[in-house]
């Protein structure tokens, strides 16, 4: 009875608050057509170098924020990866941010931002493929750098191009409102793709282990209380306490931990990798290339 009442289900409060930010997001676009000095001039968002490049910019800085989040769990609890480990491993897609960020703007010079764009984000979809397929119970080190290496230079060539446009599409006396936006794609794509990934892992997580508590023996079942259940289902945390209690099933507990921990894993990650194909299709599609992009610059900034 305990096991089959297990929390596996979304709580109502987190539906109920996304439902109200979508209508507050509407109505705050509804009230900025009505505005005499809106935040945001809906005239130039329009256009399609900013409102892609923020799209496009959300993802990718959403993608960075959302690897960083499930991949320091993943380390630190299936891996093993002590907290300065996991931040080590790390350094290279810092590393390659900067490195990548400069080759994005000699690129952008060659091309427009279409092209850098277009590489940022299937270098990001990349990553989530690697961390898909290679990041289970036991993977060596060599995939995790692999796939944070990816996501740095993903960022790299698709930040610069983000930036530029963000700030390019709009008339030197709307600045606010292009620097505006390109905090908001990190504020924005981090919180929701953050939001997305972590609740996602939660409950790959619950209702893995869920299914595992009720394939348990009789015997073994019997023993499980509503308490420890709730633990169990409830985090990776949960089950390592719950481990640390029962050192007889220590080791059968902690395997099934990191098995419910990998399938929501791959379940988060599936989801960044499907919005990074989704930004790198908008781009190729629907940005601009090089001789439109620049007329259109040129057509914004006499309007200074």
């Amino acid at each position: 009875l305990a096991i089959e009442h297990a929390d596996t289900g979304l709580n109502p409060v987190v539906l109920w608050a996304f439902i109200i930010s979508l209508l507050t997001l509407a109505i705050f676009f509804w009230r900025q057509t009505k505005a005499s000095r809106p935040l945001i001039n809906l005239t130039f968002a329009r256009a399609r170098t900013y409102w892609v490049a923020f799209v496009a910019g959300a993802i990718t800085f959403g993608s960075l924020i959302g690897a960083m989040f499930i991949g320091q769990q993943f380390m630190q609890n299936v891996l093993g990866y002590s907290a300065l480990t996991s931040a080590l491993v790390v350094l290279p897609s810092a590393v390659l941010t900067a490195v990548f960020g400069q080759v994005a703007g000699e690129l952008i010079e060659k091309t427009g931002s279409r092209v850098s764009f277009a590489l940022g984000l299937l270098a990001t979809g990349a990553a989530f493929l690697v961390m898909l397929v290679t990041w289970h119970p036991g993977a060596s080190v060599g995939w995790v750098i692999v796939a944070y290496a990816l996501v740095g230079t993903g960022v790299g060539l698709a930040a610069t191009p983000a930036s530029r446009a963000l700030m390019a599409s709009v008339p030197t006396q709307w600045s606010g409102m292009g620097s505006a936006g390109l905090d908001l794609t990190r504020d924005f794509g981090g919180a929701l793709l953050q939001a997305a990934m972590g609740g996602l892992l939660a409950a790959g997580y619950a209702a893995r282990m869920h299914t595992d508590l009720t394939a348990l023996p009789p015997d073994q079942a019997s023993q499980v209380s509503s308490s420890v259940a709730h633990q169990l289902t409830g985090s990776f945390e949960g089950s390592a306490a719950v481990a640390n209690s029962f050192p007889e099933y220590s080791q059968q507990i902690l395997s099934a931990a990191s098995s419910a921990f990998t399938d929501g894993k791959d379940a988060a990650i599936a989801v960044a990798l499907a919005m990074s194909v989704i930004g790198f299709v908008l781009v190729v599609t629907v940005f601009p290339g090089k001789q439109k992009e620049d007329d259109h610059y040129a057509q914004i900034q006499s309007l200074s």
